[in-house]
């Protein structure tokens, strides 16, 4: 009996590698995490596989998934990246936009609740993080007052983070009239969910009756806002958009939120133009066909001519990003890294410096902020890339994610000044990798 029972474990293990293999070749994902994980499920499948089926994936390809519209344009997009962004399904930049910047912590912890409070019908919220503090509780004490008033309050959570606060939220907010979904939970049973345990919701949206939309990549807590300053709070960058493309971040919401719970909600009127900056949400991650942030960031990094500022808390790049920015430099551009010192993950400070030592060497100015730095944004000659998407492979190719792209002057020009604020509070000296560096690097993609 022991004999037939291995034999028949030894063949349904051999089936079971060879359908997650085969799934894994289909997710066109970097060659060297391909032939890992390959690797693993060959050698050892009864652990390659269980590790593949909750981690491996990364796209959906279940008949319940969301799927957001392809946005189209019938006129020929005038450059490169226009052209990216229309192919990705991002479309075209939309003019009749207004983007407030938040400067700091207090500024954006202000205007959330300001928008909270001014809030006469819905109010949509996703985050990544809902800490467990006084600024979190403030939010869903805000949350609960407009939701005793009448409004329609949504609060979208992911999984992997819920805490004793989001617990105590939900209970506050369903007492209230209000909703609070989480995202696909961090432990569930196999088969139980329509994602997997690695895909992760790391967009931050909220969107208030439809006509004002806070994004950017600062969470609910208070290492990212709060109403006094704190020398500890993290640098991030959030902001106010009003515009037509409010709609497409109510679009994105609703969908993760149908993901989450099933429910379909109303979608609102596309708002009047407020504005004259021209700008594209663009929504990546495993609910779409391609890599659309990534395949942007890309084009600019083989394209600009004059200057590639990058500020980021990880900094993973994949082989091709990473071809693009010593290339990049050996035609003269200016490339600049901001990162954190140190960062509040310690794995990726040391898969960080194997990336930015050898690219240091080659040129690129590489500085460091004596604190913790959240902020996700690039600056290429006069495009703008900033949202929720961190310069690494899992937030480009794993996690939900959502970015602004534009090149509205005034926000060029603002997001230089915040290059220049942000660069002379920094430290530049050498980057060096080490052995312990370069096997951390073997997790890049993770991280």
């Amino acid at each position: 009996m022991s004999w037939w029972l291995g034999h028949v474990g030894t063949v349904l293990g051999a089936v079971c590698a060879l359908v997650f293999a085969g799934a894994l070749v289909r997710d066109r994902r970097p060659t060297g995490s391909t032939a890992a994980w390959l690797l693993v499920i060959a050698l050892v499948p009864w652990l390659g596989v269980p590790l593949y089926f909750f981690f491996g994936g990364r796209k959906l390809r279940t008949s319940g998934k969301p799927k957001l519209p392809q946005r189209t344009s019938a006129a020929k997009s005038d450059g490169p990246v226009e052209r990216v962004l229309v192919a990705t399904g991002a479309g075209e930049l939309e003019a009749g936009h207004a983007i407030d910047w938040h400067p700091d912590g207090e500024a954006a912890f202000v205007g959330l609740c300001d928008a909270i409070d001014a809030a006469t019908k819905t109010i949509r919220i996703a985050t990544f993080v809902l800490g467990d503090d006084a600024v979190a509780d403030a939010i869903i004490d805000k949350l609960v007052a407009r939701a005793e008033a009448g409004v329609r309050v949504e609060l979208l959570l992911d999984g992997m983070l819920v805490n004793a606060s989001c617990k105590r939220a939900r209970k506050r907010l369903a007492h209230a009239g209000g909703k609070v979904a989480v995202f696909e939970p961090l432990f569930r049973l196999p088969g139980r969910g329509r994602g997997r345990t690695n895909l992760r919701n790391h967009r931050k949206i909220c969107v208030v009756d439809g006509d004002v939309a806070i994004l950017g990549g600062r969470n609910l807590a208070s290492e990212y806002m709060g109403p006094s300053p704190d020398r500890a709070r993290w640098e991030d960058l959030s902001w106010r958009l009003r515009g037509p493309a409010v709609a497409r971040a109510d679009e994105v919401f609703r969908a993760d939120w149908k993901f989450a719970t099933g429910e379909d909600l109303p979608a609102p009127a596309i708002p009047a133009a407020a504005g004259d900056a021209a700008i594209a949400l663009v929504p990546s991650g495993p609910d779409a066909s391609g890599d659309p942030i990534y395949e942007v960031l890309l084009q600019l990094a083989f394209t600009a001519n004059q200057r590639l500022w990058i500020a980021t808390p990880y900094f993973t790049p994949d082989p091709a990003l990473e071809h693009a920015l010593e290339l990049a430099v050996r035609r003269g551009v200016n490339v600049r890294v901001i990162i954190p010192a140190k960062s509040n993950h310690r794995i990726a400070n040391l898969v960080g410096k194997s990336f930015l030592s050898p690219l240091a060497q080659l040129g690129v100015q590489v500085l460091q902020l004596p604190k913790m730095l959240h902020a996700k944004v690039v600056l290429a000659d006069d495009w703008v890339v900033t949202g929720s998407a961190n310069f690494d492979m899992r937030s480009l190719f794993l996690d939900f994610e959502m970015s602004m792209v534009t090149r509205a002057p005034a926000a060029v020009t603002w997001i230089e000044q915040w290059f220049a604020r942000e660069g002379a509070l920094c430290t530049q000296g050498p980057i060096a990798s080490s052995m312990l560096s370069d096997l951390a690097r073997l997790v890049a993609p993770l991280v």
